[in-house]
């Protein structure tokens, strides 16, 4: 079966933008975390082959453990690749492994590089905010949007995207968000994700949106979209934002 990034020409332009990093013979695991089931895969298996099962705890150890900047770039686009088909496998942990571009300073990278990067995760974005929510307060879109920031990508056109979609799967994508954060946004004026970065832009973006009145009143114009909960939830907001 074609998986879905294999139809997007995103990603063999990512292939492409970053072919000049190879493997080589250097990388290093440090001491402290071996994994010689990670190097075997990495020295006897073709990128495009490469399983995320294949890269266990690379997506958040590289740079800092494991492998260069070098390595990082190699397989990042098989990374991004996965992350595009199934951005809902337990094996991510989105903030960290996004947070790994900021370390990466990927700012600094060539426009085509960044390009490439940038593209595909606003399309993973589009595609979660696309797909119903697995339950009620689903936590995979305030994750994603935290590993967003985490990157040091501005917020401010997700955010638009995600009230100018206004489809079913959308709003209920919104409303778990809303649950998800309402008590810590009512309570602590916070958001509920520890992985948050509450100095960064995308944070203080995020925690002003949350409680604008267009939030509420897109939750509320679709209330036979959602839950009892997400109901009660949806009018306690409305009384935050007033």
């Amino acid at each position: 079966m074609t998986s879905k990034s294999q139809t997007s020409p995103l990603v063999s332009s990512a292939y492409e933008v970053f072919q000049p990093y190879q493997y080589g013979n250097d990388f290093e695991l440090n001491s402290s975390f071996p994994d010689n089931q990670l190097l075997a895969a990495f020295e006897s298996t073709p990128l495009r082959s490469l399983s995320l099962a294949d890269f266990g705890r690379y997506p958040c150890k590289a740079l800092t453990t494991w492998g260069n900047d070098r390595h990082f770039r190699h397989f990042l686009p098989r990374m991004l690749e996965l992350l595009l088909d199934d951005p809902y496998d337990d094996l991510w942990h989105h903030e960290v492994f996004l947070g790994k571009l900021s370390y990466a300073r990927w700012w600094d990278w060539s426009p085509a590089e960044q390009r490439a990067t940038g593209s595909i995760l606003e399309l993973v974005w589009r595609q979660i905010i696309a797909t119903p929510p697995r339950y009620d307060r689903d936590d995979i879109s305030d994750s994603f949007l935290c590993a967003l920031s985490n990157a040091r990508m501005s917020l401010e056109a997700p955010l638009a995207d995600w009230l100018n979609e206004n489809t079913i799967e959308s709003v209920r994508q919104l409303a778990a968000f809303v649950d998800l954060n309402l008590e810590d946004v009512r309570d602590k004026n916070r958001l509920f994700n520890s992985f948050w970065d509450r100095s960064s832009a995308g944070y203080q973006v995020t925690l002003s949106w949350i409680t604008s009145g267009p939030v509420a009143k897109r939750l509320l114009e679709r209330h036979d979209y959602l839950t009892a909960d997400q109901q009660f939830a949806a009018i306690q907001l409305e009384a935050l934002a007033e």
